[in-house]
C-alpha cells in the first residue's frame, strides 16, 4: 500500500516523531503508514483464511490519507517493527500481589518490558489492603522509567489504575492526587460503580465496604463517595 505524500508537517512535528520513535532518521511519515498498514493487513490475512484482502487495505489508506483515521503513538512506533508485533496500543496486566501487599520488583520487572515498546498499561488495586501506599511506588516506578524513554527517544506512556467502589480506602484512593504534582504522575485513577451505588445513594443510604477475602469491615454513604 503506497501513501500520496503527507510530509506537509512543519519542522517541530518531524522532530517530536523522531523523538518518539515514530520516525526512524532513513524514513518518512508515509512509510510509518505503509508499514503499519502492511502489518494490520496481514493480521487481516489469518483470520481470513491467509487471503490478503487488498480492498481493505486501500479502504484504510484513504481513510489516512483523509485523516478520518488518526493512528495512536503505540500503533505508529511498534507496529511492523518486531517478530512479533504488537497492534495494541495498551493492555491490562495482572498485579503481583501476595496477601494483599504489592510485590513491587515483580511489578517492575513485569511492567517495564510492556511499558518500553510505548503500550499503556492498567493495573486493578482492588485486592491491596493500602491501594495509596501502593499508588506511590508504583507511580515513582513509572515516572522514573518514562524520564528514562523520553531520554532514549522513545514515547513515555500512561497507565491507569482502578480500585473498587466498596474496597475500604475508597475515598482515600479518589483522593490521592489531590495535593501531588500532576506533572509527576503517570497514573490516572479510576473507579469500578455499580448501579446499586447510585440506588443507594437516591436512598440517601450508605454501601457496605469489603475487604479483599470478602468481610464487610463498614458502611460509607453512597452520596459521600460521589460527592468525593
Amino acid at each position: 500500500i503506497e501513501f500520496d505524500s503527507l510530509s506537509h508537517y512543519d519542522s517541530t512535528a518531524k522532530r517530536l516523531m523522531v523523538e518518539r520513535g515514530i520516525i526512524l532518521p532513513q524514513e518518512s511519515i508515509e512509510d510509518v503508514f505503509s508499514r503499519v498498514v502492511g502489518t494490520l493487513l496481514a493480521v487481516d490475512s489469518e483470520l481470513n483464511n491467509y487471503q490478503i484482502d487488498l480492498s481493505f487495505g486501500r479502504e484504510i489508506q484513504a481513510l489516512i490519507q483523509d485523516k478520518t483515521i488518526a493512528f495512536g503513538t503505540p500503533i505508529l512506533t511498534n507496529v511492523g517493527r518486531r517478530e512479533a508485533p504488537t497492534t495494541a496500543a495498551c493492555t491490562v496486566l495482572l498485579l503481583p500481589i501476595q496477601e494483599g501487599v504489592l510485590k513491587l520488583e515483580e511489578f517492575k520487572i513485569s511492567s517495564q518490558e510492556v511499558l518500553e515498546d510505548a503500550v499503556g498499561t492498567g493495573y486493578d488495586l482492588s485486592d491491596l489492603e493500602d491501594p495509596v501506599g501502593s499508588l506511590k511506588e508504583m507511580n515513582k516506578f513509572l515516572n522514573d522509567l518514562n524520564a528514562s524513554l523520553i531520554a532514549r527517544q522513545k514515547r513515555p506512556v500512561a497507565s491507569i489504575a482502578t480500585l473498587r467502589v466498596d474496597h475500604p480506602k475508597i475515598i482515600e484512593f479518589i483522593q490521592a492526587k489531590r495535593q501531588e504534582d500532576f506533572n509527576q504522575w503517570r497514573l490516572n485513577l479510576s473507579v469500578f460503580i455499580t448501579e446499586e451505588l447510585f440506588a443507594r445513594a437516591e436512598q440517601h443510604a450508605s454501601i457496605d465496604l469489603v475487604d479483599r477475602i470478602g468481610r464487610v469491615v463498614g458502611t460509607l454513604p453512597a452520596e459521600t463517595i460521589l460527592d468525593a
